[in-house]
C-alpha cells in the first residue's frame, strides 16, 4: 500500500470517504478545505510558496465527536471493521496522530487546533443568555 500523500486532497479526500463510509462526502469535503495547513521548509521566509497540507485525522476525529455512534462504523483503509469500546479514547488518539503532524506546519487554520478533549488547551462548552 502507498504512503497517504498529505497534500494530495483528492487522496485524503478518498481516505476520509472510505474511513468515514457514512458520512455525507460534500462536508467532508468543506472540512477538508477549512481545515487545513499550510507548511513550507522556512515558515518565516516571505518569499517561499506555502504547501497547503490536509490533515485527515483531526477530520475524522472531530467527526466521531460530533457522532458517537459513527465510531462503530469507521473503516481501515483496508476496509477492515473498527469498532472502539471507548470512543473519547479513539478520539483523544486521533487528535494526538493529528497534533504530532500539526507540529512541524507553519499554519493551522485559526479553529481548527487538534486538541484532545480533556487535554491542555481544551475547554468544556458552555452557552449564555444574555
Amino acid at each position: 500500500m502507498a504512503a497517504l500523500t498529505l497534500t494530495d486532497r483528492a487522496a485524503v479526500l478518498a481516505f476520509l470517504t472510505t474511513s468515514l463510509p457514512d458520512e455525507d462526502a460534500s462536508a467532508l469535503e468543506a472540512l477538508l478545505d477549512a481545515s487545513a495547513a499550510t507548511d513550507k521548509s522556512d515558515c518565516d521566509d516571505a518569499d517561499e510558496s506555502a504547501v497547503t497540507t490536509y490533515r485527515p485525522w483531526y477530520i475524522i476525529g472531530i467527526t466521531l465527536q460530533s457522532n458517537p455512534t459513527a465510531i462503530e462504523t469507521v473503516r481501515s483503509a483496508a476496509g477492515s471493521q473498527v469498532a472502539y469500546r471507548d470512543p473519547v479514547s479513539a478520539y483523544q488518539a486521533l487528535m494526538q496522530r493529528q497534533a504530532a503532524f500539526d507540529a512541524g506546519y507553519c499554519t493551522i487554520a485559526t479553529g481548527f487546533e487538534a486538541v484532545a478533549a480533556g487535554g491542555v488547551g481544551s475547554a468544556g462548552l458552555a452557552r449564555s443568555y444574555a
